[in-house]
């Protein structure tokens, strides 16, 4: 729990992680592997990555770090917070959709904003559907939350201005909130850490309801069209990226069928038109031993 807290005292830092990646070379686990094997992607790439987005950072970082030279407070945080996504936001955007788009191809880019929102989607759903999240499914849904607002709506939804706008100041504005319920629970449990009484409670008690509002928010946002988008996206999530999810963990995955799968309703399935036809046979008769 101590994560969720820290996680969100630094609500803005966390959106500056993506930015400055650590350079030593990253430990590859079973999950890291399987993302950069569906990008087609090396662990060189990933550091060349991270050391090109760094480099575009150093200004920002600059003005970053003279806005939270001391930290928020319960009296300021809502002021000092609000500037500070305001005056950095848009531009951390900016560079990490440009760098990205630089370095990925078209395809690799479509699919990276495709990930992001079917993970950050999946853990929304979680939140709303469970009266007693699963603790981490809380804290994941900060990191990738704003990793979604870093990169900006995704292009294959098509947003229109006015609504890149509503997303940007609920984005903002949830984050401000986060930050919030974070220093109340610090002021509650001072030093506290995840075996404090009564801590874990009290910080679900806090962050749900800003996500669920985040959530409700977001889809009145969206138009029945993007809506169907979404749902398309969720139903063709990877296994890998579905098994990394907090709340889908000790589960197992119900099936599901193919994308040409034959399914109740569609009658009889046709012949693969791709499929090797077989010989015909030619029937000569009856022939005899000796004979010719």
């Amino acid at each position: 729990m101590t994560r969720i807290i820290s996680l969100s005292l630094v609500a803005l830092l966390a959106l500056f992680t993506y930015a400055q990646p650590s350079f030593a070379q990253p430990r590859i686990t079973p999950e890291l592997q399987a993302i950069l094997d569906d990008f087609d992607l090396t662990q060189a790439d990933l550091m060349q990555l991270g050391v090109n987005i760094n480099g575009r950072m150093e200004e920002l970082r600059d003005k970053f770090e003279n806005r939270f030279r001391e930290p928020p407070t319960l009296q300021n945080y809502r002021e000092k917070i609000g500037m500070a996504i305001d005056e950095v936001g848009p531009a951390i955007t900016g560079i990490i959709r440009g760098e990205l788009q630089d370095f990925l191809t078209a395809d690799q880019y479509q699919k990276l904003e495709t990930r992001v929102l079917q993970a950050h989607t999946s853990m929304m759903r979680a939140v709303d559907e469970k009266e007693n999240p699963n603790p981490e499914t809380l804290v994941g849904n900060m990191p990738v939350g704003m990793m979604q607002m870093a990169m900006g709506p995704p292009s294959f939804l098509e947003f229109t201005e006015d609504q890149k706008q509503r997303l940007f100041e609920l984005q903002k504005r949830s984050l401000i909130d986060v930050t919030g319920a974070a220093l109340e629970i610090q002021e509650q449990f001072p030093g506290g850490n995840d075996n404090t009484p009564g801590l874990m409670e009290a910080a679900i008690a806090k962050f749900r309801p800003i996500l669920l509002r985040f959530k409700r928010e977001y889809e009145k946002i969206l138009t029945d069209k993007q809506k169907a988008k979404i749902e398309e996206l969720m139903d063709d999530m990877p296994g890998y990226l579905w098994g990394m999810m907090p709340h889908n963990r000790g589960k197992e995955r119900a099936w599901r069928p193919g994308a040409n799968s034959w399914k109740p309703g569609d009658g009889a399935p046709e012949a693969n038109p791709n499929r090797e036809e077989r010989s015909e046979r030619i029937r000569e008769g009856r022939r005899f031993p000796g004979s010719e």
